[in-house]
């Protein structure tokens, strides 16, 4: 049977919260020593998310971090990142790093070992049906996720941006053009051999590179998206929180450098588990026709070999679509617990809904 033990959030840094059989559901403020296992832990997940890494959950964070962490004994076995904020004074939880959404990645989810992963859920099923007094706001959840099999009814649960990917094929940059269409196949050896004749070379940046790579991204997106740029206002945070990753080589930018030695063309990659992301990405007026393209089909063959997926995001979704043959969907998920919380839920609700029904009609 579980058992409550304790109040929902930590206090001086940890608290007992919830028990079940031989687990334990602890509230941290922080992961501590647990970093390392954690991290572990995350590139065991049916879908691998670097935005529930340690070292991005460190520099997404805006708010106050709450990891709701399962112990057998003194071993991490699984767990849940949120981060608690006021919100029209109730204590609302919400998915880690929200601050950063919707450059933020997508596919949020409970995270647990794989070997114990119906102890995971179901010691987080009984705290969720404690009724913690709070406001959930979990966004980017994936449509996949474990979460949303254990949550009480009368959560809302909406469409939201999902990404697109493909699988990495064995046979490198020849066999995935094989599995595009004709005309996209041709639109890629094109573009290949107009940066050839342009003198222009693909690369993979070298770790001790990644300073300079970086400036070069922003000074790209500033001259490709300019104020429209979802990644600038962002920018140091996102600088801060790839710092340790881009020395270990789970971060890694790929560029189009021309003849002059510019960037006229990067991409940032994030690898985690079995997948890599596409982070960011900008290029240069300068650039080519098709140089984008032509990128993404030297990163399928120079990417690390353990990764068996290449994930292109979210965003300027129309042209993905049509490059992958995976979506990858997301939901949105809203509720409250307790009396409070609600009151103010159904408050917020009403006044959105008088506010629109208000709005002069054109």
């Amino acid at each position: 049977m579980a058992t409550s033990v304790g109040a929902y959030r930590p206090r001086g840094g940890e608290a007992p919260v919830f028990s079940y059989g031989r687990l334990s559901l602890v509230a941290r403020s922080d992961l501590g020593n647990h970093a390392t296992r954690w991290d572990q832990l995350v590139d065991t997940q049916p879908i691998p998310n670097y935005c529930l890494k340690s070292w991005w959950i460190e520099g997404a964070v805006r708010d106050e971090p709450f990891f709701l962490l399962a112990f057998d004994g003194e071993e991490l076995v699984g767990g849940l990142a949120l981060e608690l904020d006021r919100w029209h004074r109730v204590n609302r939880a919400r998915t880690v790093g929200i601050a950063l959404w919707p450059v933020h990645p997508v596919h949020f989810d409970i995270v647990a070992a794989p070997s114990r992963v119906e102890e995971v859920c179901h010691l987080f099923r009984g705290w969720f049906r404690s009724r913690p007094p709070l406001v959930f706001d979990l966004r980017a959840v994936s449509s996949e996720a474990r979460i949303l099999d254990i949550l009480p009814g009368g959560m809302r649960v909406k469409a939201s941006h999902g990404s697109y990917a493909f699988q990495r094929p064995t046979g490198g940059m020849t066999e995935w053009l094989q599995g595009l269409t004709a005309n996209r196949r041709k639109d890629v050896r094109r573009a290949l051999k107009r940066l050839d004749a342009a003198g222009c070379r693909l690369r993979t940046v070298p770790s001790g590179e990644a300073e300079r790579a970086l400036r070069d991204l922003h000074a790209l997106q500033e001259i490709q998206f300019g104020a429209d740029s979802l990644l600038i206002p962002e920018f140091e945070r996102i600088r801060q929180a790839l710092e340790a990753p881009l020395k270990s080589g789970e971060a890694q930018f790929f560029e189009i450098v021309g003849p002059d030695g510019r960037t006229l063309v990067i991409d940032l990659w994030v690898r985690v588990g079995w997948r890599a992301v596409s982070v960011a990405y900008a290029r240069s007026p300068e650039a080519p026709s098709g140089a984008g393209h032509a990128l993404l089909a030297f990163v399928v063959d120079a990417v690390d070999n353990t990764v068996d997926e290449l994930d292109l995001g979210t965003h300027e979704a129309g042209w993905k679509e049509g490059w992958t043959t995976l979506h990858r969907g997301c939901v949105n998920v809203y509720g409250a617990f307790g009396a409070r919380p609600r009151l103010v839920t159904r408050t917020v609700d009403l006044a959105i809904k008088l506010r629109r029904f208000a709005a002069p009609k054109n």
